[in-house]
């Protein structure tokens, strides 16, 4: 299969394509991750990546989608305050503008629960939540995951207080706020995209026996 991780940083998912044997096509802003194609989103179309690729996965920057600014970035009928709310909405709808031209057969849009999950234009989409402890991870960490893959059922996530996870208050210096650096925070946990694939190819098997 072919694969395309928008906003791929530290390709948590590309990492988990590879070893499933799967083609991969990065693309993220900073050269420093050494992505396939190094472009602003604002820069790229349809025509730069794969053609139909089978999946395609996006984590657009949450910063101000987060549970944290939401005071600060969001009207409570959810217009934008501020640029960094106006930026963070674009960069999802741009994302959404490219998986309707790049066609993929499947495609993902992670970002930590907030108010991207408030979103008029997130509402059309399935949406499921995850908490990365459930996925063999130290911290919590609520994540919203949208997707036109029916066949994918996540593990239910956790509850606050569960000891499947690191107590992490805000502004403690446990859980996802105790990861010093940024990439490290953004990382999600293989065993999610292990699940995805492994459901993937019992999908496809299935429907071959049929």
């Amino acid at each position: 299969m072919q694969t395309v991780e928008l906003f791929s940083g530290t390709e948590s998912f590309s990492s988990v394509a590879r070893h499933f044997g799967h083609k991969t096509f990065t693309v993220d802003n900073d050269n420093s991750f050494r992505p396939d194609l190094c472009k602003d989103i604002d820069q790229i179309s349809a025509e730069d990546l794969p053609r139909k690729p089978d999946i395609l996965w996006a984590s657009p920057p949450c910063e101000g989608f987060s549970v944290a600014v939401i005071g600060r970035n969001w009207h409570r009928d959810g217009r934008p305050k501020t640029a960094s709310a106006r930026s963070a909405m674009h960069l999802v709808q741009r994302t959404l503008g490219i998986i309707a031209s790049a066609g993929p057969t499947w495609w993902f849009i992670e970002n930590p629960r907030g108010m991207l999950r408030k979103m008029r234009f997130m509402r059309a989409f399935t949406r499921h939540t995850v908490t990365y402890c459930q996925y063999g991870d130290t911290r919590m960490k609520p994540t919203d995951i949208w997707t036109n893959a029916w066949w994918w059922t996540p593990r239910p996530p956790c509850n606050n207080g569960d000891s499947c996870h690191e107590t992490a208050p805000r502004g403690s210096k446990s859980g996802t706020q105790g990861i010093a650096l940024a990439k490290d925070r953004a990382r999600i946990p293989p065993a999610l995209f292990e699940e995805m694939f492994s459901q993937l190819k019992a999908a496809n098997d299935n429907r071959r026996a049929a």
